[in-house]
């Protein structure tokens, strides 16, 4: 089953993404505007220009906090469906291809514009072991892949429906404590590390069960969704006062985590949504080659159009998104399209071939 609303909201995450990191990004960086050449001061001044822009839509980090609660819910979707071993070999073909194919543009972008080297410690990261902030998304697909390894675990537990959400609250309530001070060692691991992240994935997997569980009752699983959706907030809200966050995070990032909870459920409290709007179901199917591939296409095109061609910045983000959405419905086509049905392939014959094994 296709969660509609979670689909197109990926895709509009995706994208949002995207123009944040050309726009604000882009223009922040100061290695990047010397790259351009042209217009420094310019250049620098762009974020500041239109404030509205940057405050209202394009605020990347709310967003990928969107991506991470979507992911979990999604990954759940799929181990409910598969094998502990079907699922990650799915997995790794769904991620590795296409996050291969971004880390080859991210080395010729870095040669030719900086004249870069090959970084050390880039075997880990092709494999998403660690991240080297090689590709600068790259952090977010191996907390994803450390969350595909958690789930694997507690797949092969054997844990029910009902005592994931008893795991998850009791996580919860553990980290509840700490924060009202036994300790904080656990929160600045947490603050410092994947650890809040996989929460928010942890999150969208509850979401998840809870909506399946009850699947029957439309009206009351909804309601224990906000239910939990209210608790999840306030216990959010509870750690992140803590002074190991307060020091950590901005403002607008608590704004951010909050905005991304509010944003997924009203997702969820509107599904099933049986209308299909094609330029949104475009983004979802291209959303995860354009989240990896705009940075390194993009700023590129941005060094191309602005530096070499002197096209004015404001075209050039809309020409840069242009492209490197053509380029990612291609990849999607090419790459990520017969790369999934491989994996989908090679997951059945897995199943088949433990089938065989367990009759014998």
């Amino acid at each position: 089953m296709r969660y509609q609303t979670i689909h197109y909201a990926r895709g509009i995450a995706a994208l949002l993404v995207a123009v944040g990191h050309l726009y604000y990004g882009f223009f922040n960086s100061t290695e990047m505007i010397t790259a351009v050449g042209v217009q420094a001061e310019r250049l620098a001044s762009i974020p500041n220009n239109i404030p509205v822009l940057w405050k209202f839509l394009p605020r990347s980090q709310m967003w990928v906090n969107v991506f991470f609660l979507i992911s979990g819910f999604v990954i759940e979707a799929s181990l409910a469906k598969l094998k502990a071993g079907q699922f990650l070999v799915q997995r790794a073909f769904r991620i590795f291809p296409v996050f291969w194919v971004a880390c080859i543009c991210q080395l010729i972008f870095n040669a030719l514009i900086f004249g870069r080297e090959v970084p050390n410690g880039i075997g880990s990261e092709v494999l998403l072991l660690t991240s080297v902030n090689f590709l600068p998304v790259d952090w977010t697909l191996a907390i994803e892949v450390h969350f595909y390894l958690l789930c694997t675990i507690t797949a092969l537990a054997g844990l029910s429906a009902v005592k994931r959400v008893l795991v998850f609250w009791i996580g919860m309530g553990a980290a509840l404590v700490w924060k009202l001070g036994v300790s904080a060692s656990w929160l600045q691991m947490l603050a410092e590390g994947d650890l809040l992240y996989i929460l928010f994935m942890s999150f969208g997997s509850l979401l998840f069960v809870i909506l399946n569980d009850v699947e029957k009752e439309q009206i009351v699983a909804k309601l224990a969704l906000l239910i939990h959706a209210i608790l999840f907030f306030l216990l959010v809200e509870l750690m992140l006062t803590h002074p190991t966050f307060v020091g950590r995070l901005h403002e607008y990032d608590r704004a951010n985590f909050a905005a991304a909870v509010a944003i997924f459920v009203s997702l969820l409290l509107v599904e099933p949504l049986q209308i299909k709007i094609r330029p949104l179901e475009f983004l979802g199917d291209i959303s995860y080659p354009l989240y990896v591939l705009h940075f390194p296409v993009g700023w590129a095109l941005h060094v191309l159009f602005i530096g070499t061609l002197g096209i004015s910045p404001l075209l050039s983000l809309f020409a840069s998104l242009l492209s490197v959405c053509a380029l990612s419905y291609l990849v999607h086509l090419y790459i990520e399209g017969p790369s999934n049905n491989f994996g989908k392939t090679v997951s059945k014959h897995l199943r088949s071939r433990s089938i065989q094994f367990e009759k014998a």
